[in-house]
């Protein structure tokens, strides 16, 4: 797992969310599969919604949105990173809807928290 932030909503209701990537490694069956990099992690970004029980200060993560990174091609075609004169390589990119999860507290502890 890689870096985490925590974001407040702009919208009336004020929910907090918290945000976090994973690297996973996807069989060649799964849609999101890149096949210019086999074998390669694809980082994947959720997005959780932060529940906090006002009895009890217990936080727990309620349910979001995965959403994986790729690359935008050149309009020039051929799936190229240079736009006219420069490398566009990691600096352009879409943010790719994969689904949402839901997520329910456990009652089991951790031995890492």
């Amino acid at each position: 797992m890689w870096g985490w932030d925590e974001e407040v909503s702009r919208e009336n209701d004020k929910k907090t969310y918290l945000s976090f990537s994973a690297d996973v490694i996807l069989p060649p069956t799964d849609i999101n599969y890149d096949t210019s990099k086999p074998n390669e992690p694809s980082r994947f970004y959720f997005n959780a919604e932060v529940n906090t029980d006002s009895k009890t200060g217990e936080i727990s993560l309620i349910d979001g949105t995965v959403t994986v990174k790729r690359d935008v091609a050149s309009p020039a075609g051929g799936g190229g990173r240079f736009w006219g004169i420069f490398n566009a390589g990691g600096i352009l990119a879409q943010f790719r809807y994969c689904g949402e999860f839901l997520m329910k507290p456990t009652t089991t502890t951790s031995q890492y928290l």
